[in-house]
């Protein structure tokens, strides 16, 4: 049996963060989203996996993954059902697909391939949400025999989504080639399901809500980032400590990571290799460091991603943001975490506005920005790719892809 992944969607509504980087290669733990995917399917055998990607990525997903990976590739973004019939043919038999944006842990996988019999031309995944109507929203027949997938209804039946994972046999194939357009102009695996189900059997398998993550929203970056620092890594010290450092708790120092006199750090907290702390910085409980960056002076980290080789300096404060690669930020900035009002922070991403359900929220800041000294930014804001932020400004409102943000 086969496993794959399906990496080959833009991102979007991750962005800024997923500009330059495919959001499968967003790094949790130092090792790519979509390697701990796969990872999680060897725990249950799958050991011939492929991964699904847009060819224009193909070098960055040789460089992170190796050449160890089978990649079939899409050059058109058509859809879920046009991936996967490329999947299908090259594999050639029962296959593992899971979407590149959900990460289920390998007891519900085991679950998922233990209830598939050959009688039934597909087996899903399914799991109960606070939010279907986000989702694919699944109805059932009888014994847990699939019905129908209803893509986003305004009033669901039942808070039972799609997982983005399915076991399908060969023969799916057919349905999948029978595929039009949806009103998005895609073509669409559920499309493809509910056409199977009028006269095959298709199982609905439910998940643990445990043992499943979504990683589609910039602040759902934070929120698997957490997952992993709970339960994923011990303890390891590799890099340097100077003396009168204070470590609490699980920490993660890399190799040739270097942290200062007076820092103070309370775990979980992952740094990755080549970073140097401080001196006399603090970092909070749920930061991750990825490699090659630069923590200065007097700073503080709060439960924040911070991706490799991003430079903060010295006295800034960062509270619960997901910054890019390469980005610099100025002495004394500010990335606020908490509305005057304490409600939950709402962020605009494509022009609609999205309440995170967060009361402590910082912000999203793209590749390559360069923040100026002094800058304060609130809660909620999106900095898009190498844009200019002039020192001492307030940033209330979210700035596009290279945009110059002067205050004056």
């Amino acid at each position: 049996m086969w496993g794959a992944i399906l990496a080959a969607g833009l991102g979007t509504r991750l962005y800024p963060i997923t500009a330059l980087t495919p959001k499968p290669l967003l790094r949790f733990l130092g090792k790519p989203f979509c390697e701990h995917q796969l990872t999680e399917q060897n725990k249950v055998g799958v050991t011939s996996q492929t991964i699904l990607i847009n060819p224009k990525f193909r070098e960055l997903y040789l460089r992170a993954l190796g050449k160890k990976i089978h990649i079939v590739e899409q050059p058109k973004p058509l859809g879920t059902a046009d991936a996967i019939r490329r999947i299908l043919e090259n594999t050639g038999e029962r296959t593992l697909i899971q979407y590149g944006d959900n990460l289920i842990l390998h007891p519900s996988i085991k679950k998922l391939i233990e209830a598939h019999k050959h009688s039934y031309i597909a087996t899903i995944g399914a799991v109960e949400v606070s939010n279907p109507s986000s989702y694919g929203v699944v109805e059932l027949g009888h014994s847990y025999i699939l019905k129908r997938i209803v893509e986003k209804p305004q009033r669901p039946r039942t808070n039972l989504v799609f997982a983005g994972v399915l076991l399908v046999e060969p023969d799916f194939l057919k349905f999948l080639k029978g595929v039009k357009p949806s009103i998005r102009g895609e073509l669409e695996v559920t499309d493809a399901l509910n056409e199977a189900a009028k006269n095959e059997k298709i199982l609905v398998v439910k998940f643990d809500k445990s043992t499943w993550l979504d990683l589609t929203y910039p602040w759902d970056v934070l929120i698997v980032n957490k997952f992993f620092q709970d339960n994923f890594y011990e303890q390891k010290i590799e890099g340097d400590i100077e003396k009168n450092v204070t470590i609490k708790g699980k920490v993660h120092v890399g190799k040739g990571s270097l942290i200062k006199s007076g820092s103070y750090i309370e775990g979980p907290v992952w740094i990755g290799n080549n970073v140097t702390i401080g001196p006399n910085s603090y970092l909070r409980a749920y930061s991750y460091i990825d490699n090659e960056c630069r923590i200065g002076n007097g700073c503080e980290i709060k439960a924040s991603v911070i991706y490799s080789r991003t430079k903060i300096s010295h006295l800034s404060y960062i509270g619960d943001s997901v910054i890019s690669e390469d980005v610099n930020i100025g002495a004394g900035t500010i990335a606020a975490n908490l509305r005057f009002d304490e409600k939950s922070v709402k962020v605009e991403l494509s022009g609609k506005m999205f309440d995170s359900g967060f009361s402590k929220l910082g912000c999203f800041i793209g590749p390559r920005a360069k923040i100026g000294v002094n800058v304060s930014i609130n809660p909620g804001i999106v900095i898009g790719r190498d844009v200019k932020v002039y020192p001492g400004c307030v940033v209330s409102k979210n700035i596009q892809d290279e945009e110059v943000y002067k205050c004056f």
